[in-house]
């Protein structure tokens, strides 16, 4: 049975447990759920790393790519070359599955260390396959990750631009509204001027119209008489009358005594006293 990931193949290890071939049994009728529990439920000492590591595939196959990476890092404790090397590129096509494109290409790369560092240890024919394998999956990775890395530097791009866009017509609106507060802001200022002025225009001629009327006669003005003085004639007792109430300050007397010296009529024999 094989493993189709990325368009190469890892496959399943091979076991003596009643358990390991039960889980292969299942895996080839695709009944992956149940094959991955019939790989974990092996325990024995010897064939768990097999169990652990063809648990993985089946998981992978299932699609749930987080329990299938967590099984192949657990296959890694394995002491066989061969099982770590298949581990590695498994655990790599899990990390690409799941989008991390860098660590799917650092677990291939450790991949072709280990065949790199000990070939006789591991297999040289399977270090040979299995890295040509590799290789391949390490190119579609990398050419996926550069062709996704320039869409994402373009999309990025296209979002600056339009950021900036949408930055600039905030300016410019904003400018605008600075432009209308100032516009509306001379206005209030030239409506008070021309208030002001012509407050003080009223004021001007309020002044003038006072000015105007105090140097023309009114209620209040001083009038003064242009006829002829009249003589009074007056007896020597008012005359001493008159004196004393002079000496008083008694004005409101003075001149009721005035007014009734000019109804009294002049003495017939035309004396002046």
């Amino acid at each position: 049975m094989i493993i189709l990931t990325l368009g190469f193949s890892v496959s399943l290890q091979a076991g003596d447990s009643a358990k390991n071939r039960e889980g292969i049994k299942l895996y080839k009728q695709e009944k992956f759920e149940e094959s991955a529990k019939a790989f974990s439920s092996i325990k024995d000492q010897d064939n768990r790393h097999i169990g652990v590591f063809n648990e993985g595939d089946a998981l992978y196959k299932k699609g749930d790519f987080d329990k299938a990476e967590s099984s192949f890092y657990d296959s890694l404790k394995s002491t066989d070359g061969k099982t770590q090397v298949e581990s590695l590129f498994n655990l790599g096509n899990s990390k690409f599955q799941k989008k991390d494109a860098r660590g799917a290409l650092n677990a291939y790369q450790s991949a072709l260390d280990l065949c790199k560092n000990s070939p006789r240890d591991i297999g040289e024919d399977f270090c040979e396959k299995i890295s040509k394998d590799i290789r391949n999956n390490m190119q579609y990775v990398f050419n996926l990750k550069k062709q996704t890395d320039k869409e994402k530097q373009k999309q990025d791009k296209n979002k600056d631009k339009k950021d900036g866009q949408q930055n600039k017509d905030r300016q410019n609106s904003d400018n605008r509204d600075k432009d209308k507060d100032q516009k509306e802001k001379d206005r209030n200022k030239d409506r008070d001027k021309d208030k002001d002025d012509k407050d003080g225009q009223q004021d001007e001629k309020e002044d003038q119209d006072n000015k105007q009327g105090n140097n023309q006669p009114g209620n209040n003005s001083l009038q003064h008489n242009s006829g002829n003085i009249k003589k009074m004639n007056i007896s020597p007792q008012q005359a001493k009358q008159l004196l004393n109430i002079i000496d008083s300050n008694d004005s409101n007397l003075q001149k009721k005594l005035l007014r009734k010296g000019q109804k009294k009529s002049p003495s017939r024999d035309g004396k002046d006293w």
